[in-house]
């Protein structure tokens, strides 16, 4: 007891103990412990940048093709897309056009009279104009990113980023190596949660844009599949 009380008293093992407090609190100063916004944020940034040139696109149109799985075969509809930031989305769909603004909708005909859509039918699409991956890389700065960590999933690590916009929360799962995501996950509209799965990528006019997405519930149940044939950054935009 007299031994331990001689050390405690020593001089030298205050100094030690003081040096030692001294240099943790100086170590947290200089390297502070990332917050878990700020770690989601940073690795939203680097996904953003594997994305490519992100900051100068106004619009962008997409070609390709929905799939529908019926009874009877797969039915294969051609679709053009066009998402003009921050508000606006153009769907030519056969001989029909459908126009979303400002949360407000029409149809459009062929012979060039108008009808208003529905108001779920423009809620439905203006959510898929947010979630739109561009959309969201495009306006960062207005997300709220709330966590992230490392995860293995499937047998691939990827990157889980979990982020808010608009009210919704959206949850990413990133590929460690290319650094773009291979599923999205949110609710919808009905708060169903839906996975949309990144199959493929393709480089088109300096971005890397999704050519092939797949969406299932969260039982796993098939609900829509997504081809795209070709990507146009900034199109002429019609202005009737």
């Amino acid at each position: 007891m007299k031994r331990m009380l001689q050390f405690f008293a020593d001089r030298s093992f205050w100094k030690i103990l003081i040096s030692a407090v001294f240099l943790l609190a100086l170590m947290r100063a200089l390297f502070p412990e990332k917050s878990e916004s700020s770690l989601a944020q940073e690795r939203f940034e680097i996904m953003v940048q594997s994305l490519g040139q992100i900051d100068s696109i106004f619009a962008i149109r997409t070609v390709g093709a929905n799939i529908q799985r019926l009874q009877y075969g797969d039915l294969k509809v051609p679709i053009e897309i066009t998402a003009i930031f921050p508000d606006k989305f153009i769907i030519n769909l056969q001989d029909k056009e459908f126009i979303i603004e400002d949360n407000k909708g029409w149809l459009k005909y062929e012979k060039g009279y108008y009808e208003d859509l529905p108001k779920k039918f423009i809620q439905e699409i203006s959510a898929n104009l947010y979630r739109n991956l561009i959309y969201l890389a495009k306006y960062k700065q207005k997300l709220i990113f709330l966590e992230s960590e490392k995860k293995n999933i499937e047998g691939k690590n990827v990157i889980f980023i979990k982020l808010e916009f608009k009210g919704k929360i959206y949850q990413f799962y990133v590929d460690q190596k290319a650094n773009l995501p291979i599923e999205l996950q949110y609710n919808n509209e009905d708060s169903l949660l839906i996975r949309k799965k990144f199959l493929e990528f393709d480089h088109f006019d300096g971005i890397n844009y999704p050519v092939h997405t797949i969406s299932r519930n969260h039982l796993g149940d098939f609900i829509s599949e997504s081809i795209v044939d070709s990507v146009f950054v900034n199109p002429d935009i019609s202005e009737d």
